[in-house]
């Protein structure tokens, strides 16, 4: 991974902290904290779904929003909005997990200085800034039942994005193949065996992110300030 690479990674990791450190000082997220990155999150997604439109290269195949990162998108708006405790459960898992994944092995489907590319950065910087800080900074606990029912709700996820893909002949959540670039996923198996790998590993890593917010299940989180999070 080059320098270059790195620094998505870094200045997300610096306004996470940041963020999270703020968050458990103020005792809850402040609503205007709240609102803008919400806005971060929505815009980039508006660019994901219109750019596409707007170049004509719109395919079914390929510009519909049902990679992870999407539906984590839409939650983690969600949770910033109207937090409710699955809602920030998933941000939180969703978003560090499919966020993390994204800008260490970058799958951008578009070069530099396309809309695509930066909303791509925008898109998986924040949810993992606005996973942190709801997890960590916002007092989150997980237990077990946080951790399977995330696995059950991915689940869900990819047999639908299966669906669509056998619909549209695209390849969404990769449960066709692996993205061009060197990713985790190519060495998971052979074929489709990767697919599989993947699934049996989902709650292992689910379980290895909710170690730093590990506690009973209370579904306690400090949503914005003029929300409650129960």
């Amino acid at each position: 991974m080059s320098l270059l690479a790195l620094t998505p990674l870094a200045a997300t990791g610096c306004a996470a902290a940041a963020l999270a450190v703020g968050v458990r000082r103020w005792g809850q997220i402040p609503l205007l904290l709240a609102m803008l990155l919400a806005a971060a999150l929505a815009g980039s997604e508006l660019v994901v779904l219109l750019w596409p439109v707007v170049a004509h290269t719109w395919t079914a195949a390929n510009s519909l929003p049902f990679q992870l990162s999407d539906i984590a998108t839409g939650v983690a708006i969600l949770a910033l909005l109207r937090p409710r405790p699955r809602w920030c459960e998933l941000a939180y898992l969703w978003g560090v997990s499919a966020g993390l994944l994204g800008l260490s092995f970058p799958a951008i489907g578009a070069t530099f200085p396309s809309p695509l590319y930066f909303a791509f950065y925008v898109d998986h910087g924040t949810l993992v800034t606005v996973g942190i800080m709801l997890g960590v900074g916002g007092q989150l606990h997980l237990g077990w039942r946080a951790v399977a029912g995330s696995w059950v709700a991915t689940t869900a996820l990819a047999g639908i994005a299966g669906v669509v893909n056998l619909a549209t002949g695209g390849d969404y959540m990769f449960l066709r193949q692996p993205p061009g670039n060197w990713n985790p996923l190519l060495i998971m198996g052979p074929g489709h065996w990767y697919v599989l790998t993947a699934w049996v590993l989902c709650p292992l890593v689910f379980s290895l992110l909710a170690v730093p917010v590990w506690g009973r299940d209370s579904g306690a989180s400090r949503g914005p300030a003029a929300q409650s999070a129960t």
